[in-house]
């Protein structure tokens, strides 16, 4: 029998997801005395991730607003502890890989994407160039 995966490793697993992303630890926070006049008990700290149960299961999510609404982040919905610790290890080990030098951004790929294109199109351009001139030489070579 394998290891059994407790609510322990899957909050140290999100609380290092959060301090990879830089985002708060707590999920909640107290209201300011603003936020509890226009109705707010606690305020969702936006981007920070936090685990989700029902149904005998867990899921990750994210909060996406104040208010303390989120979104699933790996689509896994409710699922057991050892599905979700390997999920969230994978995405983890995303974050981490992207991180590094050895990996290309999807920025620096669109960019590199660019200059390939550009240097393809001068190149058709010189081709189209040079392709006239010879027509223009072949056609004075025929009138003489």
């Amino acid at each position: 029998m394998g290891y059994r995966y407790t609510m322990r490793d899957l909050e140290g697993l999100v609380d290092r997801l959060n301090r990879t992303t830089g985002a708060e630890v707590e999920p909640y926070r107290d209201a300011t005395e603003a936020e509890k006049a226009a109705g707010f008990g606690g305020v969702g700290n936006v981007g920070t991730y936090h685990l989700m149960g029902a149904y005998g299961g867990h899921k990750l999510v994210q909060i996406t607003n104040h208010g303390g609404g989120v979104r699933d982040v790996l689509g896994t919905g409710y699922a057991s502890k050892r599905e979700l610790y390997r999920a969230i290890s994978a995405y983890l080990d995303g974050i981490d890989a992207a991180a590094t030098d050895s990996h290309y951004t999807v920025a620096a790929l669109q960019a590199r994407a660019g200059t390939i294109e550009r240097a393809m199109a001068e190149n058709l351009e010189r081709r189209e160039k040079f392709r006239r001139e010879e027509e223009a030489r072949n056609a004075e070579g025929v009138a003489s």
